[in-house]
């Protein structure tokens, strides 16, 4: 009878320890003795590129962020030392404009610049640039070749026209004259690119003066 006995607690004993062992088995020795697979690590997120910056005086911005402090022909060298510009050198005279170096101001021809212009797309030659120390009033108007390559027309229009060609939301139409006078003593400067059309070159007289100024009739784009 005690033998009886003493096999069923052994029975129920071991009934009770073998289960308890697998739960033990299962849940805390095998995970932590199987091999587990080699994770692959994500790379960290990069941070978006950045996008190239914008040529600074690049179309469509016709009016740049200098404002003249003087009116008329004294203000040509504030706007030259604004932007660094330097005279061409003889060697550098009578380049076509994609030649002309960088940071200089000249004068071209305004037949050839008009011509070039209204033609661009017929593949017309480039207009030239000329050093010398003054404009020629009768066939000529300033460019000027910028640092970052970029050609700009430079002119007079009317103080009271600075404003509407600042503010400009739309393509817009105006007289640019070659040198100042009293009626347009206001400088500016216009990238080449945005002028669309020439649509007419006239001589202005002045007073007494045997030359005058020339008179483009010109109009911007945006697109």
């Amino acid at each position: 009878m005690r033998r009886w006995i003493g096999d069923h607690i052994i029975q129920a004993a071991l009934i009770g320890v073998i289960p308890s062992l697998l739960v033990v088995y299962l849940t805390i020795w095998r995970p932590l003795h199987t091999e587990r697979p080699a994770t692959t690590e994500r790379p960290a997120p990069t941070a978006p590129s950045e996008t190239p910056a914008r040529p600074r005086f690049s179309p469509p911005i016709f009016f740049l962020d200098w404002t003249p402090s003087k009116r008329g022909e004294a203000t040509r060298d504030e706007l030259r030392r604004y932007f660094h510009l330097r005279a061409l050198l003889p060697d550098e005279n009578d380049f076509r404009f994609s030649k002309a170096p960088k940071s200089v101001y000249a004068y071209t021809d305004l037949g050839q610049l008009m011509y070039f212009i209204n033609g661009a797309r017929l593949g017309v030659d480039e207009f030239r640039f000329r050093g010398g120390k003054n404009l020629n009033a009768s066939r000529e108007i300033e460019v000027h070749k910028l640092e970052d390559g970029s050609i700009r027309l430079v002119g007079f229009i009317p103080s009271g026209m600075a404003h509407n060609v600042r503010e400009l939301s739309d393509n817009i139409r105006f007289t640019l004259y070659n040198t100042a006078w009293a009626r347009a003593d206001y400088l500016i400067s216009l990238p080449v690119v945005a002028v669309g059309k020439v649509h007419d070159l006239r001589l202005i007289p002045i007073g007494d003066k045997r030359d005058g100024c020339l008179a483009l009739d010109l109009e911007l784009k945006l697109d």
